[in-house]
């Protein structure tokens, strides 16, 4: 289906700058600040709406724009480009509340990423333990199947941290591979993006198998198939410990990081330009 339609398909190209259009509302709406309400406008299917009220004066119709046989799109706009207009001005307050965001970079959002990480193994380690002592009070360690008196909204926080760690570090990780990867290994900086999470589940399975070893040679297996008789608070603390590690080897690289400087990278140097000429080093080549 795909291949049928490819041919058929057609993509608009653009008509003109989209700042055009804001400003011709703009200076329309402002030229009629002082024109009543009650006039005709452009657009019979016009609705009056609460927002952004004072640029509906650019779609009346005055004197000056009766008398003119051709419209002048400085004077009189159109519904749609006002409806336009507001929908850029409805964004303007989110645009303005994000600009906290503006000055952190991919490194330091991908670090924010990494040291969330490690408060989604701490608290994930204090509920278990809780799960766990509740488990106690009720006689319930030999039941792993039993329902543990402990509401569901214990395991909330923990996903919500999860969630906005990953949105941190894995939103960084995709564009720092990709931004600052030289234009021909763009495809690679993706594969390398792409490979963390296949890399850290080998990773995370060989964490697992070494803590399965350790602890049945020492008595017990801390992640054993009675979980109440299991200890995955302490795998947790581990994980945490893990991450921590994990997190000041990272802040150790990041201050050594520099990023691309693409103005130097599309400028030719010296070099470059005297063999474009044909010489370098004051000998032809």
């Amino acid at each position: 289906m795909f291949l049928i339609g490819i041919k058929r398909y057609r993509k608009q190209g653009p008509l003109g700058s989209p700042l055009t259009t804001v400003a011709k509302a703009l200076l329309a709406a402002a030229r009629k600040w002082r024109v009543a309400e009650c006039g005709s406008y452009n657009d019979l299917s016009y609705k009056q709406v609460t927002n952004c009220r004072c640029l509906d004066k650019a779609m009346i119709i005055d004197n000056l724009d009766a008398m003119r046989t051709i419209r002048d799109p400085w004077r009189l706009c159109s519904l749609n480009q006002v409806e336009e207009v507001k929908l850029v001005l409805r964004l303007f307050p989110i645009w303005l509340s994000c600009l906290m965001l503006s000055g952190i970079t991919v490194l330091q959002r991908i670090g924010i990423g990494l040291f969330l990480s490690i408060f989604v193994m701490v608290v994930s380690a204090l509920v278990e333990a809780k799960r766990i002592n509740i488990a106690k009070e009720y006689n319930l360690l030999d039941h792993p199947k039993a329902i543990v008196p402990m509401k569901v909204w214990w395991l909330l926080p923990q996903y919500i941290i999860a969630g906005l760690a990953d949105i941190f570090t894995f939103v960084g990780l995709q564009e720092l591979f990709y931004a600052q990867m030289p234009e021909a290994m763009r495809s690679l900086g993706a594969a390398l993006y792409l490979s963390v999470t296949g890399v850290g589940n080998f990773i995370s399975s060989a964490i697992i198998s070494m803590v399965q070893a350790i602890s049945s040679r020492n008595g017990e297996e801390w992640l054993g198939d009675n979980i109440n008789r299991a200890h995955l608070d302490y795998f947790y603390w581990v994980l945490a410990g893990l991450s921590s590690l994990n997190f000041c080897v990272y802040v150790w690289i990041a201050k050594c990081f520099v990023y691309k400087k693409v103005e130097e990278d599309d400028v030719p140097g010296e070099k470059e330009l005297g063999a474009i000429n044909g010489y370098v080093d004051g000998e032809i080549i």
